[in-house]
């Protein structure tokens, strides 16, 4: 299993191997100082280990209070797309995925199973645009370029902060830098404030109930949500096709235009 051998050429080569080991990681803790507070924090935000813990652990309050938060959109979102009806442009949808599925070029297509699902999850999300968008317009939820940076910023030193602390301070802020200005990763980010903020405005709207989890739950909970990330962070292959992403849109003003915009009148726009 180790080799990656399938089962037949292993039980030809034998049972007995030489190993050479040419190299050995280990890992050490961080000295506790201004370099490290850096890393793990953000350039000058600590300067002595007591500030640097109280930092810590108000961010980690903060974060599970957002994971709650969090799990309690989902469920709301949830609803509103189950009980909210009206009817989408079937025939320009279908002909918008499929467009999307061949410019995709993928070595193998999906099978005609594999692509139906994917084409219901793809109307679903058309239909939370939709009335996601109505809810930010009647709240009149706004989402300011500072802020997306803030969140672009603190995501990424979340997600690859161990990978951080091998590159150097220069190296390190430029690799910030360019990931937060990457269009895709801002547009997503931008898409993910505006919805919290809406769902914060409505949820005073909303009769609900806060329940305090037993240890024993939030521990089973946590185990859960701790697996969901691992499964969710992006390959170190991708930061650099990011990166290179972000090159080539500061090299290039081309655009092109969305199939949106093309012959509305063969198919009724969609309102709740």
């Amino acid at each position: 299993e180790v080799l990656g051998l399938d089962e037949h050429v292993r039980d030809d080569l034998g049972h007995q191997f030489s190993v050479e080991i040419q190299a050995a990681i280990t890992f050490q803790e961080a000295e506790l100082g201004p370099d490290f507070y850096n890393q793990v924090l953000g350039e000058n935000r600590v300067d002595h280990e007591d500030d640097f813990r109280k930092e810590i652990s108000s961010r980690l309050s903060q974060r599970y209070r957002s994971k709650g938060e969090e799990k309690m959109f989902a469920e709301f979102r949830e609803q509103l797309l189950d009980k909210t009806e009206f009817t989408l442009p079937e025939s320009f949808l279908r002909a918008y995925f499929q467009k999307e599925v061949e410019d995709k070029e993928e070595a193998e297509a999906p099978d005609q199973e594999t692509q139906e699902q994917q084409y219901d999850d793809f109307k679903r999300e058309v239909r939370w645009a939709i009335i996601s968008q109505k809810l930010v317009d009647y709240y009149e939820v706004t989402v300011s370029d500072e802020e997306v940076t803030r969140q672009a910023i603190e995501q990424i030193q979340q997600q690859y902060g161990s990978m951080m602390g091998q590159l150097g301070e220069d190296e390190r802020k430029q690799f910030v830098q360019s990931l937060a200005t990457n269009e895709n990763l801002r547009s997503r980010i931008s898409s993910s404030l505006k919805d919290l903020h809406m769902f914060q405005k409505a949820i005073e709207d909303i009769d609900h109930e806060e329940v305090v989890l037993s240890r024993s739950s939030f521990d089973e909970w946590l185990e859960e949500e701790q697996q969901t990330e691992q499964e969710d962070q992006q390959p170190v292959s991708e930061i650099n096709e990011s990166i290179q992403e972000t090159e080539e849109e500061n090299d290039t003003e081309a655009t092109e235009q969305s199939p949106v915009d093309n012959d509305r009148s063969s198919d009724q726009d969609p309102s709740i």
